[in-house]
């Protein structure tokens, strides 16, 4: 959308919450105040949305840095996709993209404050395949501890820390019997620290993704964007964006958490770092080395 994001923000807490379940069972007429809570807060979302694309169109320059949402006037122009198309596009990719990509790198920022040799191994990884300029996707494959800390992190603290799904014929799983229209939910959060699986699964170790183990892991060991037919289809664009932001924001900033601060989990919706402040120094005007020696002493 550019730089200018509205009441969005406020309108996309709002669709979240109305998403929530309720804390309580609550009486037959109550859901459907709820289902029209929620369709009034997706519709409340969209004409935000709209509005804000008409305001683009209407006094973007040509020399304004391009937004997805130039891309997709571009795509309504010619045909490709209509108006209410591309508010859809924009809605969910703003609910089911932004907000977990964003909470899987804060993790990630976390998780290198707290392991500065790793943090060293990303950025100096960065300098030497990038030598200073802006990365692109065909870089990911030459960036693998970029990656694998991606992965890790993902592995730790997966924004879909619950999925859920329906059961449609009868079945038996472990010897229980599931019976058609009950719900079943897989929590990745557990299933990635299975100790059957994973070596000191608690440890936060990119270097077990490159160093491969000899036996591949179970086909759903590892399922940070669900599995199955219903998998994610943004799986390669969340992770290529990841890799990417983690090299660039390494290589460029010392990102570390505010002190004084302390993180909990929110598990409201997504897996995310409730209380987390990072603070951000940069870019980088002295040699990090010297910088990293004088605060960590190596």
């Amino acid at each position: 959308l550019g730089p200018e994001t509205g009441a969005v923000p406020d309108l996309l807490a709002r669709l979240q919450d109305a998403l929530l379940p309720p804390a309580l069972p609550l009486p037959a007429r109550w859901h459907a105040l709820r289902r029209h809570r929620l369709r009034r807060a997706s519709r409340d979302l969209a004409d935000e949305v709209s509005a804000l694309m008409r305001r683009r169109r209407a006094t973007r320059r040509e020399d304004s840095p391009p937004a997805v949402a130039d891309l997709l006037d571009t795509a309504c122009e010619e045909g490709a996709l209509t108006r209410e198309g591309a508010t859809s596009v924009i809605v969910a990719n703003l609910f089911a993209a932004h907000e977990t990509t964003a909470a899987a790198l804060s993790w990630l920022l976390l998780l290198l404050d707290r392991h500065p040799h790793l943090r060293r191994r990303v950025r100096d990884e960065a300098d030497r395949e990038l030598a200073g300029r802006p990365p692109t996707a065909a870089d990911v494959p030459r960036l693998p501890v970029a990656g694998a800390v991606v992965k890790e992190t993902l592995r730790l603290y997966p924004p879909l820390w619950l999925v859920q799904r329906t059961v449609e014929e009868p079945t038996e799983l472990a010897g229980f019997p599931l019976r058609r229209g009950q719900r079943v939910g897989v929590s990745p959060f557990v299933l990635h620290r299975d100790p059957h699986h994973y070596d000191r699964p608690a440890a936060f170790d990119p270097d077990r993704w490159i160093e491969r183990p000899d036996t591949p892991l179970p086909k759903y060991a590892f399922m940070p964007f669900g599995g199955g037919p219903r998998n994610c289809l943004g799986t390669h664009f969340a992770t290529t964006a990841m890799t990417i932001a983690a090299a660039t924001l390494t290589r460029d900033y010392r990102i570390s958490q505010s002190p004084g601060t302390a993180t909990t989990f929110d598990t409201r919706t997504i897996l995310q770092p409730h209380g987390l402040t990072l603070d951000v120094a940069g870019p980088r005007i002295i040699d990090r080395d010297v910088l990293d020696r004088s605060i960590f002493g190596t």
